[in-house]
């Protein structure tokens, strides 16, 4: 049950004992019906928007902050000798987010937090002197502290979708700190997987940024985005 082959853009996080301790029942289920609708999802997007997307990682945990429920977030994650930005999901996002259209709109966030990011290293990269409010965590701020401070920040680590996605996708993107179509899930959240006692974890707010990969169409197009003065 979990020994799914590890290929293609998604793909489990962690040890086989951390994903045990979900129970059979869960794990039939991410197998069979969870992970092949988060492909379906991740493929649309990525078709519609005519552009490589991040490749996605699901880790055997719910995951909870300070300040309330995280239903994804964003690292670089090591790929032979670099590393590339990644969109982390705790499996619990795919158990409680069972509307498909609130599940594309989260991943879709991520996906822009990830660009954005791609965006400042490769304006650092090619020596611009305008650098659009690259931020970074203190290491002197506790990791309470630096998750209130990222979420003061997130605001402006996106992208603009309409540069970046299809259509449909810009039209209804998500912004940071629109948690009303959340709160329901939010809810669900505590009551089926908090107050059931399967696995809670709190994420890093900080990670490092060294040795980052973009791929060569990622970099093409912040080439048409540069031409066009959109950087």
């Amino acid at each position: 049950m979990i020994s799914r082959k590890q290929k293609g853009p998604i793909q489990l996080m962690g040890a086989i004992e951390e994903w045990r301790k979900l129970g059979s029942e869960i794990l039939i289920k991410l197998n069979e019906y969870e992970i092949p609708r988060l492909e379906k999802i991740r493929a649309s997007i990525e078709n519609d928007a005519k552009l490589p997307m991040p490749p996605i990682r699901i880790v055997p945990y719910g995951w909870k902050s300070p300040t309330g429920v995280i239903y994804a977030n964003i690292k670089p994650i090591t790929f032979g000798n670099v590393n590339r930005f990644t969109v982390i999901v705790p499996v619990s996002t795919l158990f409680i987010v069972d509307d498909d259209i609130i599940l594309r709109k989260i991943i879709c966030h991520e996906f822009a937090h990830c660009f954005w990011w791609l965006q400042q290293i490769y304006n650092l990269s090619n020596g611009f002197t305008k650098i659009a409010k690259l931020t970074t965590l203190s290491p002197q701020l506790t990791e309470e502290q630096a998750f209130e401070k990222q979420g003061e920040i997130d605001s402006i680590q996106l992208v603009n979708p309409e540069e970046w996605f299809g259509e449909w996708d810009a039209k209804n993107f998500m912004p940071e700190g629109d948690h009303s179509i959340l709160e329901k899930y939010t809810t669900q959240f505590i009551r089926d997987w908090f107050n059931s006692g399967l696995p809670i974890q709190t994420p890093k707010a900080r990670f490092s940024c060294v040795n980052i990969s973009i791929d060569t169409r990622i970099v093409e197009h912040l080439n048409r985005l540069k031409k066009a003065g959109e950087l």
